[in-house]
């Protein structure tokens, strides 16, 4: 395999700064955001601010990232149709493209920052019993992901305040992306007779506070008062 010696990020929410973040230092002028119009304007003249932190960006176009070496899809799922036209313009043959999931997003059940996993007991608790269902999908699948990386290990210092990107979307009245996520989990477990308890609540949960936001509820709601 040839050295990854530059590297560009699309999509700048949360998986996409989580990288800005961990990279921008490291790899300076090779780490590209590919940005265009309005938002490498105001990335140019604002920066991104990760953590109270602001962050200066080495920014490209489309056109002008063509042949990096590792490309990472970091926006959500309902943009990336619409941006497959960018990535093959940018991809070259030997370019690697790398899309990075959110997985499931434990906060999102009940409605609780980041900062919940350091003082509940309970939080933390269902965020490993996630992370082991998951680990047993992917075991069926003949793939160990059970020992920490290296960046798990780190621990990407984070406001106790911050929310991960499916409670922001509950919560702004949007759709999230659990269906491409636990959805695609939880049939593949089903696939290689998998138990995951613990995901289908997740799923069912947030399946369902999306139907709250749709309204379905709202005729019902009426009703009670």
């Amino acid at each position: 395999m040839k050295e990854i010696k530059t590297v560009a990020v699309m999509g700048s929410g949360a998986v996409g700064s989580y990288f800005i973040w961990g990279l921008s230092e490291k790899l300076g002028e090779n780490f590209w955001v590919i940005a265009d119009g309005e938002r490498r304007e105001r990335y140019e003249r604002d920066g991104i601010y990760i953590n109270d932190k602001r962050f200066p960006l080495h920014l490209r176009t489309p056109k002008e990232a063509k042949g990096v070496d590792l490309l990472l899809i970091a926006m959500k799922y309902d943009a990336l149709l619409y941006s497959l036209e960018e990535i093959k313009e940018i991809a070259d043959d030997h370019t690697i493209v790398m899309t990075l999931l959110n997985g499931v997003d434990s906060e999102a059940i009940v409605g609780c920052p980041v900062g919940a996993f350091a003082v509940s007991e309970h939080m933390a608790n269902l965020r490993w019993r996630l992370r082991d269902e998951v680990c047993r999908v992917a075991a069926a699948l003949g793939i160990d992901i059970s020992e920490l990386s290296e960046i798990e290990k780190a621990k990407c210092p984070s406001l106790p305040s911050s929310k991960y990107s499916t409670l922001q979307d509950l919560e702004t009245g949007r759709h999230t992306e659990i269906e491409m996520f636990a959805g695609t989990l939880i049939r593949i477990g089903k696939q290689y007779h998998v138990a995951m308890p613990f995901c289908e609540f997740a799923y069912e949960t947030i399946k369902a506070l999306e139907e709250k936001n749709d309204g379905l509820y709202s005729e019902w709601s009426e009703l009670l008062k």
